[in-house]
């Protein structure tokens, strides 16, 4: 019986290496040091690639907040000249196509804003006109149940 500690890398001595008829282990620490660094390679690519798609989505989301907010502060100056440009109308379809293009469109922040939006006939006429009403319905799809279906947007020019 083995009295003395055992070394971190044992130097092999060629009595044991006989009994084990030739050949040679790794030692459990090689084995563990592996498993370590394997596990420290794949922590890193973890780690990259949620940073990565992190960044993505906030990024998007800053974007999109960002066009709300200036279509929210021309309105606010419209309202005191009382008037509604066709542009506004425009301006929110397109903020809808970017919504949807996005995945964003089912965030709550967005979802209840575009859902609103979508009462107002002059966003719904710009809507269908836009390229996204012209290639395919949202409503078709889950995501654009949500938010179109009580709206009464069916997308496609010329259908209502």
């Amino acid at each position: 019986m083995r009295t003395e500690p055992l070394a971190a890398n044992p130097e092999p001595d060629d009595a044991h290496q006989e009994e084990r008829g030739g050949v040679e282990f790794a030692p459990p620490s090689f084995v563990l040091e592996q498993v370590v660094k394997w596990q420290q390679d794949l922590l890193a690519v973890f780690a990259g690639s949620y940073a990565a798609f992190y960044v993505r989505f906030a990024s998007q989301w800053s974007y999109l907040a960002g066009v709300y907010n200036q279509i929210k502060s021309t309105e606010c100056r419209l309202q005191e000249r009382e008037e509604e440009p066709e542009a506004l109308a425009e301006w929110k379809s397109g903020f809808i196509e970017d919504a949807y293009l996005l995945h964003l469109i089912n965030k709550q922040g967005f979802a209840d804003t575009i859902w609103e939006w979508t009462k107002d006939k002059d966003v719904l006429e710009a809507l269908r006109a836009s390229p996204l009403g012209r290639r395919e319905d949202p409503s078709a799809n889950r995501r654009g149940r949500l938010c179109f279906g009580r709206s009464g947007w069916r997308g496609g020019a010329g259908r209502g």
